[in-house]
């Protein structure tokens, strides 16, 4: 066994020395370039470095998505840059991360078995969480935290999550649609309806809801309604919606964005919004 920085290694996994049992690197199917922890820590995530700044950072009323890594990870360092990069695209969510050897702390208290972990907290409480380097499930993932900016970014149809309900706590975390445009009222807020028994129509703020994704395996298709992401060539559109319309070729779609630009873009660059419409939200 050799030792690395206060844990060690036997070559089939790595454990620490005392504080968090049993962690190990996640298989991962991705191919990027090389990232050091140097180069991450230039980058707009913030790092989390022991408890009081960890409770201080999830205590508060919007979510925040943190990242659990180490520098000697091999698949933590392949899902960083994706971390980074939907991190600068994002709405509400905040991001941030944990060096399991710097926090020991944090991560004993968190329970991280397995790296890289992802989880999501809001008001002191863990909301959600999965182990692995898989670009697909942290998108969505982050799709289903990452609140629209404005009440123009969500329309009538769309299947929402309810979060940070004050009044109503019990409806934190249901489903709901979003209701037509004529029921919204004239001070920026939304009409929703949660799908729960004999629930009455919503007025909320758009920090109070999240638009779904459906996993990748769902083909888009003409009349899709999507959110881009990943796009290298052009960063400032992702995170942005769209409609996909007829056309395309080379394994492409194109992608009619709210700003009237069309995109052409791999099926892998886009995530299908969730509508009630699709047979997975319906009434």
């Amino acid at each position: 066994s050799t030792e690395l920085g206060g844990w060690w290694t036997n070559g089939v996994g790595h454990s620490p020395r005392a504080t968090v049992p049993h962690v190990y690197c996640i298989p991962h199917a991705l191919f990027l370039q090389h990232t050091t922890a140097a180069q991450l820590r230039g980058r707009m995530v913030r790092w989390i470095t022991d408890k009081a700044a960890f409770d201080a950072a999830v205590g508060g009323d919007k979510p925040i998505i943190i990242d659990f890594t180490a520098s000697w990870c091999g698949p933590c360092k392949m899902i960083g840059p994706v971390f980074e990069e939907l991190s600068k695209s994002a709405g509400g969510l905040q991001f941030a991360k944990v060096d399991v050897d710097v926090n020991k702390a944090t991560a004993a208290t968190c329970g991280i078995k397995a790296m890289p972990t992802f989880q999501v907290w809001k008001g002191g409480q863990k909301q959600e969480e999965f182990s692995s380097a898989d670009r697909a499930a942290l998108t969505a993932l982050i799709g289903r935290w990452d609140f629209p900016a404005s009440a123009d970014d969500c329309i009538p149809g769309d299947v929402v999550i309810l979060q940070g309900l004050v009044s109503k706590p019990e409806l934190n975390g249901v489903d709901a649609t979003v209701q037509p445009r004529e029921t919204w009222p004239a001070n920026g807020r939304i009409s929703v309806l949660p799908k729960v028994e004999q629930a009455a129509a919503l007025a909320l703020k758009p920090a109070n809801i999240a638009l779904q994704t459906l996993p990748d395996a769902v083909q888009v298709a003409p009349g899709s309604h999507v959110v881009v992401d990943g796009l290298q060539s052009k960063p400032e559109l992702n995170r942005k919606r769209g409609v996909v319309v007829p056309g395309g070729e080379n394994g492409r779609v194109i992608v009619q964005l709210a700003s009237a630009v069309s995109i052409a873009a791999k099926p892998a660059n886009l995530a299908m919004i969730r509508r009630a419409s699709d047979g997975r939200g319906g009434d």
